[in-house]
């Protein structure tokens, strides 16, 4: 423990303590349904879990109950320092909020309730994690979860390929309901193997079989934005490593001269935008999903400032969703982007939110990484990085009983720690 830090008070390794974690850990990784209680029945129960559509099943409703009353038991000796952590990260609390307030507009307020409930035990627990356990602790914890989900994974796969195997086209998904979701997750645990710490030769082996293994489960998931995305992280890591070498003055310039290869590289991709999704075998509208936004963007035009209500916009046929089906042909249940998902479920209020935690973020890890930053924070910035990146496809943010949404909060959190700690250091405080 730093004593003498605003890190203060975090408690260093407690196997039981982590190993206890893991179950609601493992939960919130499969999205709150592991693929072992039962397949998906429809796009909807895809997406956001069982508890989105209908009643829940009586399975589910025993997990949900005990891994919240888990959650209760930990929390509770900690609650003045996850108070003082909610007070720290407002922008979160506020968007819990602002999720159960939607419950009064809401076009379907019991579902909104019922989500939003979720959404701020996810919300508290993210603040548990990172006013109770310090850095060290929070690196091996995030990878020992992605051990046991990537081992559960691959023998779900092999050995009972009923629930491992996708029926639909034969892809990977391991203990997840999604092909997808298993993908990502697996990405989501990859940044802890390259930060945490691997002093011996022993270690340093077992992190390579561990990425490897990583590297080769998605591939099996034929997820091919995670595999983009894995490339871009790999890029990402190296370039981090490369800024530890250099003085402060030359991050700044090299961190410059990012930015201008980032803005060149994305004008050529606007250019270029139809070779490239051909190359990738898409077809220029990703999908049909090019339609689905401009479809999204007309209903959020109805109710551009609270939106629809938390978790209650996407119904099928039902509701405002039934425009864009209709449009799309099918039962769309997402709106394929983490901001105008956001958007269309809390409008402008959750956006502005939203896009206030991103740009945050990006301050704090600027600062973090132009001042040579610990493995812990090239952890976070991550984190934040894989967030936005994935946001752009998927419906990212603010997914509740989703643990890459938690661990996006202890990252903002934690370079929010990091901010304040350099800020200190150089008598800014």
């Amino acid at each position: 423990m730093r004593h003498n830090s605003i890190f203060a008070g975090r408690s260093a390794l407690n196997l039981p303590g982590v190993w206890l974690l893991l179950a609601p850990l493992i939960y919130f990784a499969a999205q709150g349904r592991p693929s072992f209680m039962g397949q998906p029945t429809s796009e909807l129960t895809a997406t956001y879990g069982s508890l989105a559509s209908g009643s829940p099943s009586g399975k589910n409703i025993v997990a949900v109950t005990l891994i919240f009353m888990l959650l209760a038991m930990a929390v509770f000796p900690w609650i003045v320092d996850v108070a003082k952590e909610c007070l720290r990260n407002g922008v979160f609390a506020a968007l819990a909020l602002l999720a159960f307030a939607s419950c009064i507009w809401s076009q379907a307020p019991a579902v909104s309730l019922e989500w939003s409930l979720c959404l701020i035990v996810n919300t508290i627990f993210a603040f548990y994690l990172n006013s109770r356990f310090n850095h060290e602790v929070q690196l091996t914890l995030f990878l020992s979860l992605g051990w046991v989900c990537l081992i559960a994974s691959i023998a779900m796969a092999l050995l009972v390929p009923r629930y491992g195997i996708s029926i639909q086209n034969g892809a990977w998904q391991g203990i997840y309901f999604h092909k997808n979701i298993c993908a990502m997750a697996t990405v989501f645990f990859l940044p802890a193997a390259f930060c945490a710490s691997a002093k011996s030769w022993y270690r340093k082996a077992v992190r390579i079989v561990y990425i490897a293994l990583s590297c080769g489960l998605v591939i099996m998931t034929q997820s091919k934005t995670s595999l983009i995305v894995v490339v871009a992280l790999l890029v990402y890591m190296l370039a981090l490593n490369l800024l530890d070498k250099m003085t402060s003055h030359d991050r700044i310039a090299v961190l410059g001269g990012g930015v201008i290869m980032a803005l060149t590289l994305a004008g050529a991709t606007y250019y270029y935008y139809r070779d490239l999704v051909y190359f990738m075998g898409k077809d220029p509208s990703l999908t049909g999903r090019t339609e689905i936004w401009q479809a999204v963007v007309t209903s959020i035009m109805k109710h551009p400032i609270l939106g629809y209500g938390y978790m209650a916009f996407w119904r099928g046929y039902v509701g405002e969703s039934a425009n864009i089906s209709l449009t799309a042909g099918w039962a769309v249940s997402s709106a394929h982007n983490g901001l105008l998902g956001v958007w269309v479920e809390l409008g402008a209020a959750g956006l502005i939110l939203v896009v206030a935690s991103f740009l945050v973020a990006f301050r704090n890890a600027l600062r973090c990484v132009t001042s040579g930053c610990s493995q812990y924070f090239k952890w976070c910035a991550c984190i934040v990085f894989l967030t936005i990146v994935i946001s752009i496809d998927e419906q990212q943010l603010l997914v509740p009983n989703d643990l890459r949404w938690i661990m996006y909060i202890v990252a903002c959190a934690g370079l929010a720690d990091g901010a304040k700690q350099l800020r200190v250091r150089l008598g800014g405080d």
